[in-house]
């Protein structure tokens, strides 16, 4: 087995190719290149991945080499940049709502993927077919993973995808939001919500007591909470001006020129539901 990396809060190693900086004590975001992150939470006797990335590299020895408690694989939505790696899993936790979602992340989706977003050509070319799937098994809101000693509780946060979830730390004061906040929300996508249905997930993280501090996705730096407040607005704003049959652009951003900004891209058919 490889030599165990330990990292104190604040730290930065670079492991079997993945950058991994420690957030808190026994808490750290694997970031694959610019494609994804994904987060390794270390209680007392069990561990939390949250996420597999797109599948670039090798993720289990990764984890490995930051714990040697058994690890659980649990994803905070089913899109092909947090479901992609799964091949090197025997299971996998999902929300019962992108369970169905999984299968759309295929070889080539992922390769497509990892070419718009950033990922090298031999991070293309290590993309594999996925031999085995994983047993995939669901949660609902309100579930309880507990690892000894830390306890991460699921919050349904539906928006960027109809199953997207966050994750509370309880007694920690940290919130893993995942892509359900985020500041470039994507609405566009086929399992999102309508625009005028995401208030309620902003609404829900935003609600949260005693959140000290928030990470999204595909960074390890702090999301503030003006940034989720924005984002909040913004969707406002827009099914306002929908509504009010004003002109929209398909993308439309709100922020200051210190790149503290919030982009929202979204449908111009997927702004209200049926049922409004």
């Amino acid at each position: 087995m490889n030599d165990r990396v330990e990292l104190k809060t604040g730290q930065t190693a670079i492991v079997e190719g993945y950058r991994v900086t420690a957030l808190a004590q026994g808490l750290y975001c694997i970031m694959e290149g610019k494609m994804s992150s994904m987060t390794l939470a270390v209680g007392d006797s069990s561990a939390l991945l949250i996420d597999c990335g797109v599948g670039t590299r090798d993720l289990r020895a990764c984890v490995e080499r930051l714990t040697d408690k058994p690890f659980t694989l649990v994803c905070s939505h089913g899109h092909v940049d947090h479901v992609g790696g799964r091949g090197d899993f025997d299971r996998l936790l999902i929300h019962e709502a992108d369970a169905p979602v999984i299968s759309k992340a295929t070889t080539a989706y992922r390769r497509v993927y990892a070419l718009v977003s950033g990922g090298s050509i031999k991070d293309i070319g290590r993309i594999k077919a996925v031999k085995n799937e994983p047993l995939v098994e669901t949660f609902c809101h309100g579930h309880i993973f507990d690892l000894g000693g830390r306890r991460l509780r699921v919050i349904h946060t539906p928006g960027h995808t109809l199953g997207s979830v966050c994750f509370m730390l309880e007694d920690e004061g940290i919130l893993l939001t995942g892509d359900a906040v985020n500041p470039v929300l994507y609405l566009w996508l086929p399992h999102a919500t309508t625009v005028s249905e995401y208030p309620h997930a902003a609404r829900t993280v935003l609600e949260q007591p005693n959140v000290n501090v928030y990470f999204a996705s595909h960074s390890e730096r702090a999301l503030p909470r003006e940034s989720i407040v924005k984002t909040l607005e913004l969707t406002l704003r827009i099914a306002e001006q929908a509504h009010s049959n004003s002109r929209l652009p398909i993308i439309a951003k709100r922020g200051s020129l210190k790149n503290d900004g919030v982009t929202v891209i979204y449908r111009k058919d997927r702004i209200f539901s049926d049922k409004a």
